[in-house]
Formats: structure tokens, sequence, C-alpha cells
């Protein structure tokens, strides 16, 4: 009821309208709804002093105030002076038309010509002063489009010499006639005619009238005559969407833009469509065919029965819902579409039926930018466009094809927008040259660093003899240096010229996309920026979320279709919040991939409607305090409509580069080391780079700066801190952008100082564990051999106390064994040979120390007695596993998350756990107390990993989230890379982790909705398979958080000291020497290991046997198979069992084609039992492969 009192509540949601509802006895409390979809200009009003229940003006966005024709009274119910505000709007627009009485003598169109350059001359020269303000600067700029438009057709018009008033030269303008019988203006597009219907629209811009705006504004007004609706189509940036709200505006009509999305439902459609009908409004569905096709067929169905009781012009009509609905016959709807982007649907043909479509293709650039120039006031404005638009045809033509360029009609605006401020600041200056500039500065920022040089080049051919500094920001600069000094990052040049790009941009834009690989200093370039501008004076505060953490439902909101209830999503939430801070300038950062899907619903948002419409009818406007940003890697997923409508900052590796990055770090340590490492940067860091990225194959690809970093960590738990500065233990980058910042962190043990020569050993430990740190076992001993090449103290032959050669296979059978099997034991290994950078840690004597030094000693659990032991349940040291503890406690110690890459089998998870459980017996440092084990699978989704996370932590003060408890807590994310990858190539798991990583905490989903949840006092690490062929490898920029560390396949001795041990722990010696079972048990891990190598080498995987892979996981099965013989029965058995029996495990002799023989003398008695258990387990475990 309330809605058929007051159409225009059909635009706004159910708790919107209830809200107004119960407001509606004060009027100041509904008058923020006005923008809601209510009004289109008006968003203010002033009541009467005398009387406060009367209006007496009406205030646009913009700042306009008109007064009342007649006050409006407030008294009753809320739709009752709503309408009496909608009816009093409308006669005070009427009381401000006037039109000239047209002239019929024979000279007049020539009279009219020469009267209206003379007009335009004077409006142009009006534009450069200095004392406008906003309000008059763009009346006056809108005068001028349409004086212009006004000249060129009646040149046209005097050219072509027309005569007649039915010519259709004459008729296709849109002609404005006042009728004196009717008392109002009646505007003429050829042959129908519209009354004008004085809907306040505010101070806005004009279109540009071009040859394709006439035939569109022909095309749908003929379709409105006819009874149709509009359909323009075509790609983006060709002026659709605008084109028809141009028109509604030269008609006085409120034109209501709809971002259409996958969300809509046919209720939500039918509300629109009765409240146009009912209102007599106009609606613009801008990508409609975004809808689902199930709703578009019912929309066929709803907008049939309109445009029928439009066509016999009834009063009042009978929905396709049941209910009796008022009619207003100047209502128009319209659809905008992009055929053939990503997400868009074919209409159904009974909808086609229903408009009358017009193609936009390619719109006239040259003719835009010659008025909008004029517009400006540049006096060359011909020739300036001429130039204007052959340099970005030649842009189009010469620069690479990248996804973020975009020289169409949006950015062309943005330019003309620049070049009229630099006009005004600097009247004086040649025209010619402000222009030059402001095109080379605003597209700049989006060029890749190889397109850059040509695109200079084809500035100074399409500029000659040109040559103009860059525009000057001196305070901005200013402010830029000061935070960058207090947050102790490097003043770059590279990279503080995007910094001054981005607040070019931003002037401009109010949708910015920062654009670049991972750590290039994106986030740090924003957070440096906004805080510079609150050091200018503009409280300027940023909010992060990573859009693809969350759904799409719970980003923008759900609608409960059973009841009709609304839940706001975190985006919205924040949106809101935003648009109420009236007190500071608010930049919502959306920090991850795009695809165009949720990016699409923003499409009303970064257009020149900067309205957020969701899928309940809300429309919550953008202020001018917001800013709506995109900190992505690549657009390749994003669609023309979306880069067109957002400035683009592209920041290329180039642009940082590691070195400053080093420097940030080295300027916090003591003056001995920063002088000490200042030089071992400098000569050896840049080069092995290259050497590994052209020379070598890393498990993982990632980019230089983070290989940097990795070692900036290692470095960070390995060296001294000065003293009054913040502890190493904080090293971490800002945002995970390059820009190194401290952070409090516990230092687990005090280093003493360094030598040179320690510090030379420290520096090439951190090098091969961080640049070097992805190679393989082929590759480490190469760059090894470059670390010794290029002078650095690496070790070479280090004694060892714990360094014996590798036991062979015990003689009593290997002759045999060679006969019998083409399989060869391992060679031993040569105590002598020397060691890599890999197998030795520096000491705190500055000494190399292989790890096999610092392997603690394990003795077999006899408390089991003569029981199987369970080996999952075992934690044995090795040589990998204190390595690697190692490293993981330097990144926790430097409060860095660690990821361990390797392929399957490499014990990743058991060395993570035995970490974790007992820490790193080289650095005495104990892990967390609580640990947190997170497995990773394809079905992980986001959702279940917050609500994992959330079920491991309890809330503490405030927001934040920690521990149960309290202490800390390590959390491990194993199998990392497992998540599904999504149709767009991006792993939304991922994204939460990455959320989590650089912004501690995660936005809740539940209420309250949109308040982030700080996780505090955790540390975290991750293990991943190698990526390639079938496994997922983890997005770029979460690479960026993580100090990685390659893990090569366990060596010959690793497995020796695991197996072996084990082995020898349960069959060990009776009495004073070695029984046989004990001599035999210690010859089955070469031979077991012989098999293993090769099945590797000869049985690979393909496409009809993918599951053929080999890993330590079979030899731990086939182990935990031998370790479960019954101990006592062994002992006791004295004979062997006779030759050709079937052996034990029941398989015939058949089923071991090709497997080792092995042949025991029958003197061995139990032993032969444990060979032929051996035996079977190598067939179950790799046979049955």
């Amino acid at each position: 009821a309330k809605r058929s009192e007051f159409p225009r509540f059909n635009f706004v949601s159910d708790s919107t309208l209830l809200e107004i509802l119960s407001l509606g006895s004060d009027p100041t409390a509904v008058i923020p709804h006005f923008q809601s979809g209510l009004f289109d200009a008006i968003s203010n009003v002033t009541f009467d002093k005398n009387n406060p229940t009367q209006i007496v003006e009406m205030h646009s966005r913009e700042g306009e105030v008109v007064p009342m024709a007649t006050p409006v009274d407030t008294k009753g119910n809320v739709e009752v002076w709503l309408q009496k505000l909608v009816l009093g709007m409308q006669e005070s627009v009427h009381h401000q038309a006037a039109l000239r009485a047209s002239s019929k003598e024979k000279n007049a169109m020539t009279r009219a010509l020469r009267s209206a350059e003379a007009t335009l001359r004077e409006l142009v020269t009006l534009t450069l002063r200095q004392d406008l303000t906003p309000i008059q600067r763009t009346s006056l700029e809108t005068c001028i489009t349409v004086q212009l438009h006004l000249k060129e057709t009646v040149e046209d018009l005097v050219r072509k010499k027309i005569h007649d008033v039915m010519d259709f030269e004459w008729l296709k303008h849109a002609r404005f006639y006042w009728h004196q019988d009717l008392n109002t203006v009646v505007i003429s597009i050829c042959d129908v005619d519209f009354e004008y219907s004085y809907e306040y629209l505010g101070v806005k811009e004009r279109l540009v009238i071009t040859p394709l705006t006439d035939v569109c504004y022909i095309t749908l007004s003929q379709a409105l005559g006819m009874f149709m609706g509009g359909a323009p189509a075509g790609p983006a940036g060709t002026g659709k969407t605008e084109t028809t709200k141009d028109l509604g505006n030269t008609l006085g009509k409120y034109v209501v833009v709809f971002n259409c999305s996958n969300q809509m439902d046919n209720k939500a459609m039918g509300k629109i469509f009765k409240g146009l009908a009912q209102s007599g409004l106009w609606g613009c569905f801008d990508e409609f065919n975004r809808i689902n096709l199930d709703v578009l067929s019912v929309c066929a169905q709803q907008l049939h029965c309109i445009l029928t009781a439009l066509r016999e012009r009834k009063k009042s009509f009978v929905f396709t819902d049941g209910s009796t609905v008022s009619l207003d016959l100047r209502a128009g709807y319209f659809i905008t579409m992009n055929p053939g982007y990503a997400g868009r649907q074919e209409l159904p043909e009974n909808l086609k039926a229903l408009f009358r479509g017009v193609t936009m293709m390619v719109p006239d650039r040259q003719i835009i930018m010659k008025v909008k120039l004029a517009a400006c006031g540049y006096q060359e404005s011909d020739t300036l466009a001429r130039k204007f638009y052959t340099l970005y045809m030649l842009c189009e033509q010469q620069l690479s094809k990248q996804a973020h360029y975009d020289f169409g009609l949006r950015n062309i605006l943005s330019v003309l927008r620049t070049a009229g401020a630099s006009k005004r600041a600097s009247p004086e200056r040649s025209e010619t040259q402000l222009l030059m500039r402001t095109l080379r500065d605003l597209n700049m920022s989006k060029l890749v660093a190889d397109d850059l040089p040509i695109f200079l080049g084809l500035v100074e051919d399409v500029f000659p003899s040109q040559k103009v500094e860059r525009a000057s920001f001196l305070t901005l600069q200013e402010a830029l240096l000061q935070v960058i000094k207090e947050r102790g990052l490097q003043a770059h040049p590279t990279w503080l010229d995007k910094c001054v790009q981005l607040y070019e941009v931003n002037a401009v834009r109010h949708g910015i996309m920062v654009v670049g690989p991972s750590c290039t200093g994106k986030s740090t370039m924003i957070a440096c920026l906004a805080a510079a501008l609150t050091l200018m004076g503009t409280k300027t505060v940023v909010w992060k979320m990573n859009p693809k953490a969350t759904t799409a439902a719970q980003m923008f909101g759900r609608l409960d279709t059973a009841t009709g209830d609304w839940t706001d999503g975190v985006f919205s939430t924040l949106w809101r919040r935003a648009a109420r801070a009236r007190n500071q300038s608010t930049w919502i950062v959306l920090d991850g991939p795009v695809d165009a899907l949720w990016i699409e619903n923003l499409n009303t948002v970064l257009d020149d409607n900067r309205v957020l419409t969701l899928a309940n009818g809300d429309r919550i406007p953008m202020t001018p305090n917001m800013k709506l940003f995109f900190e992505v890697e690549n657009l390749n997923n994003a669609s023309p409509a979306t880069v067109s409508r957002a400035g683009i900052v592209y920041v290329s590796a180039s642009d940082l580069g590691w070195k400053p990055v080093a420097d940030s770090w080295l300027q916090t340590q003591l003056p001995n080391v920063d002088a000490g490492l200042r030089p071992l940067f400098a000569q050896h860091v840049e080069d092995l780079l290259q050497f590994v990225a052209l020379q070598t194959k890393p498990l993982m690809r990632t980019e230089a700066v983070c290989l940097v970093r990795t070692m900036l960590v290692l470095l960070s738990g390995l060296l001294p801190r000065a003293e009054d500065a913040t502890p190493r233990g904080g090293m971490r980058a800002r945002a995970g952008d390059g820009a190194m910042q401290s952070t409090a962190r516990p230092v687990l043990a005090p280093t003493p100082r360094l030598g040179s020569g320690h510090l030379e050993k420290v520096f090439a430990f951190a090098l091969a564990w961080s640049v070097g740190g992805l190679l393989d076992e082929q590759d480490r001993p190469r760059f090894h051999a470059e670390l010794e090449k290029r002078g650095l103290p690496v070790p070479s032959s280090v004694p060892s106390s714990k360094r014996g050669p590798e036991r062979p296979v015990p003689s009593a059978h290997s002759s045999r064994a060679a006969a019998l099997s083409p399989l060869k034991p391992p060679a031993p290994l040569n105590p002598s040979a020397p060691l890599t950078i890999y197998d030795c840690v520096v000491s705190e004597r500055g000494e190399w120390q292989p790890w096999a030094d610092l392997v603690p000693d394990w003795t077999y659990p006899r408390q089991y007695g003569d029981l199987p032991l369970d080996l999952s349940t075992l934690s044995l040291p090795t040589v990998d596993s204190v390595r690697y503890a190692h490293l993981l406690a330097l990144a926790h110690r430097a409060g860095c998350p660690a990821l361990l890459v390797g392929n399957p089998g490499t014990a990743k998870t058991w060395m993570v756990k035995q970490y974790l459980g007992q820490g790193s017996p080289t650095l005495r440092a104990s892990p967390a107390p609580a640990q947190r084990t997170l497995t990773f699978s394809h079905l992980t989704s986001p959702g279940i990993l917050q609500t994992a996370l959330e079920g491991s932590l309890e809330k503490q003060q405030g927001r934040n989230y920690g521990p149960p408890g309290g202490g800390c807590m390590t959390i491990f994310f194993d199998d990392l890379a497992q998540p599904a990858v999504n149709e767009w190539g991006d792993q939304v798991t991922n994204e939460l982790v990455r959320q989590i990583l650089e912004q501690q905490g995660f936005y809740s989903l539940a209420k309250p909705i949109g308040d982030m949840k700080m996780l505090v006092d955790i540390q975290y690490v991750a293990a991943i398979r190698t990526p390639g062929v079938g496994w997922n490898d983890i997005p770029n920029r979460l690479k960026g958080r993580f100090a990685a560390f390659g893990v090569a396949p366990p060596s010959s001795a690793t497995m020796d000291a695991i197996f072996g041990r084990l082995l020898a722990g349960r069959f060990g010696p009776e009495g004073d020497g070695l029984s046989p079972l004990s001599r035999v048990s210690r010859s089955l891990i070469p031979a077991t290991v012989a098999v293993w190598r090769e099945a590797q080498a000869k049985l690979q995987p393909g496409p009809n046997k993918p599951h053929y892979a080999f890993s330590l996981h079979d030899l731990a099965r086939l182990f935990q198979g031998v370790v479960q013989a019954d101990l006592k029965s062994l002992r006791e058995l004295k004979e062997l069992e006779p030759a050709g029996e079937q052996p034990a495990g029941g398989r015939p002799e058949t089923a071991s084609a090709g497997a080792p023989q092995v042949v025991v003398p029958a003197a061995l008695g139990g032993a032969a039992s444990l060979l032929a258990l051996w035996r079977h387990e190598c067939l179950r475990v790799f046979g049955d492969k």
C-alpha cells in the first residue's frame, strides 16, 4: 500500500523502506534516504525557520540551492508529503523554464549562426576565470557543450540549404517547443513528441552530441513511440548507459539506473518494473544480460504485460502477480548489454521482441575531444583534438596488447578533466604543451616497462619540438618523503614516481586499479600515499578486504528467498560505513584477484552513476570522500567493461627491485653489520639471482624480491641487533610488498658480535638457503660451486665425527643377488668427499659444522619389549630434520611464516611435526606450546578454513582472538596447494590464507558482519608439493608472505639413519655378538633402497598409470610391515623353509617376476623368515601398484 501511494518506494529495499516509514514523523531523519533511489539530485532540503514543517528550498549534491515555488508541507504520512515534494519540485522547475520565441525571417538561420559563434567565444573566455565556483564552472561547460552542438547543427542546416520544416535533416534533431495551450515544453524527435517532465536534475555535465548519439536518440525515441523498450548494445566504453541517461536529462526525466547481476530474481525485477510503470520514470538496466536465464524468461512476461498496457493507453492494468497497478504513460524501459563478454546470457527471443536495438560500436572520439577541450577553455581545440586522436590511435596500434590498457572514452574524459585543470592553473602556458604534458603524465602510470619508451617516442612524434617537464607536486613529495622516512623505507626514484602517478590518477578517478607482480610495493604505495594526504590535512583511512576470501553472497549480501530477509555482506557493510563517515576520506581496497563476475557488480559504482546497487534494491551512493581501489596481480580475467571504468597504475618489477628492500633492512642493523654486509649484497646478490633464473630449475618459481626477503629473514634470525632498535625478530615485509618494517618479537637467544670472516660465512649460509634455497639436489652442487667461484667462504672438506661409510649389502648373498637380479646396491659414501654448503651450518665460533654432527642420538624404546612399534608415533632425528628445524626456527624467530616445498615422500610433514614437538636442537629453540595442524584438500573452502580457525581460538580483549588459555600457537597448513582452482584460475582458499598472513585476521561472516577478527600470538608454517603437472601451485602473492625452503629427496645416508636404526633396535644383537637375524636386518636397507630407486627409474607414471609414484611413504609402509614380525618366533626358528615351496604371504612364484631374488644360507635360521617377510612386503607395497 505504501508503495502504491508513493511509487518511488519500489526502488528502495524493504529494510530501507521500513526505516523511512518508522521515521516519517521526523522529516529531517528521512533526508539521508533521498539519494537511496527516491530522487535524482535532491540531497537535502531547507525548512522554514518560522514553520519547521514546511520545505522552502531544495539542495543538489553539488551544492546548488533552488527555492520552492510553493512551500511543501510535511505533515501527515511520509508517503503523502514525499509525493507533495515531487509535485513541488516539478512545479519549481517549471517556473524556471524559459524559451525564446522562434523567428520566421528569411535570414534567421544565418543570424543565429553568427550569434551562436559570438556566444561560444564569450563562454570559452569565461572558463579561464579563477573566481568561478565548481557549480558555475560545470554549468558553464555544459552551456559550451550545448552551444557548440547548436552552432554545428545550424552550420549543417545552412550548408545543406534546408528550408522545409518537414525535412529529415531538421526533424532528426531534438526540437524544443513551448505549447501555450498546454503551458509546457514539448520536445520533438522526428515524429515522436515528449512532454518535458521537470525533474530536478541538479548541476550535471551534458553528453557531447555526435552523429552516433543522434542515431541513438532517434532509435530510442522511435522505440518509445512504438511502445517498446530501447536496447543499446556494444563494447564497453561506447556510451550506451550515458547516452540513455542524457536523453532522459534532455527530456527532464529521472533515469533510474540498476546494475544487473545474477543475484536478481523475478520478484525483485517485478517490483522495479511496477515502480517505473506507476511513477512514469525511466529505468536503465545496465548489463541486463548478466541476469540468469530463468529470471529473464519471467522478465519477458512482466515487461510484455506493461508494454501492452502502454500501447492500449490504460490508466491501470493487472500485473503478472495479480495485483492492479496504476499506469503513467511516460514510463520507459531500457537495457544495455555487452554481448560476448564473460558471464553474459543470450536473451530469450520473446524478450528481444519487446525492445528495439541500437548498436553502438565506435564513438566519435575526435568530436568529443574537440567539444570537451573547448569547454575547458582551449582556443585551439580543433587542432589539439586531431593530435589527441592521432596519439591514441597510434597507441592502440603500436603498444603491446595488455589486459589493463584502455584508450577508450572513459580514459579520454579523465585526460580532458585534467587538461582543463591544467589550463586554469596555467592560462599563460602554451595549450599544446599543457595537453602534451597531461597526455604523457596520465598515461605513463599504466604502461609496462617495455612500452614506456615507445609511448614517449609517439608523444614526441605527435608533439614535435615540445619539451615539457613533469607536473610538480612539491607539498605531496615532501609529505611522502617524511612518511617514507618515518616508516624506515627508501625513497627509490621510480617507486616514488609511481606514488605521484597514483596521486594524479586518484585526483581524476574514483575507481583505481593498482596492478603489478608480487612484492613490487603496491600495498605500501597505497598506505604511504594515504599517510601523506593525512599529513597534508586530509585525513585518509584505508580499509582492506580480499574479495576472493568470501563468496559473492558473503561479499555483497544475500536475500533469503523464503522469508525475504536481507543480510548484508562484508563489502556492503564497509560501503555503508564509509558513506556515513563524513570527517575523513575513506579508501576501500579490494586486495585480490579480479574476475568477470564479482567485479561486474560494481559497474555502477565505477561509472558516472557512483551508486552501489544491491540485489535487495538498496542504492548506496558513493560520497565525494570515498575511493575504491583494486590491488591485483593482473587483469587477465577482467572484462573491458571493467577496465575502462577504472584508472590504472601499473607497477613493474623493475620499479622497485630488491635493492631498496635490502637497504631498508640494512639501516636497522648494527654499524659493523651494515658495513660488512652492504658490499656483499652489492657484489653477489644480483649475479646469483641471474644465475638461478637462467641456469637452474627451482622447485617453485617466485619473484627475486621474495628470495631476497627470505635471505633477510634468515639474517634477522642469525645476526645481532642494534640495542636501540626494535628486536630483529620482527623484520617482515610491510603488507608483503617489498618494503621492510620492524615489528616487536621475542628474541630467543643473544648472538655475539661477529668478525668479518664469521659474517661472510653467515651471509653465504643465508644466501644458499634463500636465493638457492629452492634448488633441487642436482642444482645445489652447481650453486655451491658458483659461491666458491665468487670467493665466498664455503665448506670444502670438513671432518665429522659421525660421517661413516654407508653399509653395503652383506657379501653373504651379494654375488647371488647380482647374478639373479639387475638391482645393484648403492655405492658407499666416501667419508672424505667434500661437503656442500647445504650440508653444513655456521657454528657459534664461526666455523663450518656438518649437520650430521648435530643430530641427537636416538635409542630404540625398549619399554615396548617385543611388541611391534607404530612408525607414525616415532620421532627419529635425522640430518634433514635437524637442518629444517633450524631453518624453521630462524624464520619464526624473525616473525615470518615458513614454507617447505618438495616432492611427495620427502618427509615435509614429518619434519614439521617433529619441529613442532621438539623444537630446534641447534638453536635451543622451543616452538609454541600449542599447535594445530590443518590439512588441506581439494574440497577445502574459505568457509571451512575460517570455521576451523575460529574453533581453534578463543576471544580475548577487544576484537583479538588467540590460543586458548593464552600463550602462543603454531598453525601448520599441510598440503597448502591442494584446494581446488576455480574456472578463473584462482585458489580462493589460499586467498583467505594470504589475507590472514597480511592483515593478521579475517572478517566476521556472522553478526557483527564486517568486523575484523584480529589473530594474535600465532605463527605459521606450511608445506606444499612441488608444483607441476597434476599438482597445483599457490598464488604468487601468497608466496611472498613465506620464507620458502626446498626439501630435497632423502639421501641413502638419511634413509639408513631412519630405518637402519629402527631395524637395528628391533632386531638387535643377542648377548655379546650379532645374531644372524641382526646381520640380515642390516642388509635390508640398501636392498630396499635399490628396489625403490629401480621402481622410480623404470616404472614411470603415465596417462594410464598415474598411480606409479614411489615415495618415502612406500618405504615407511614397507618397514612398518617388517617390524610387525613376531620377534620371539623369529628367534626360535632354526630351520629354513624347503626351497621351491610357496613363500610366506601366500603368493605364487609367478607373481614375483622381476622381483629381487634373495638367497639365504640355511644356517641363518629365523632370518630366512624375515627375508621372506621383507620380500612379501616389497610385493605388497611396490608390486600391488
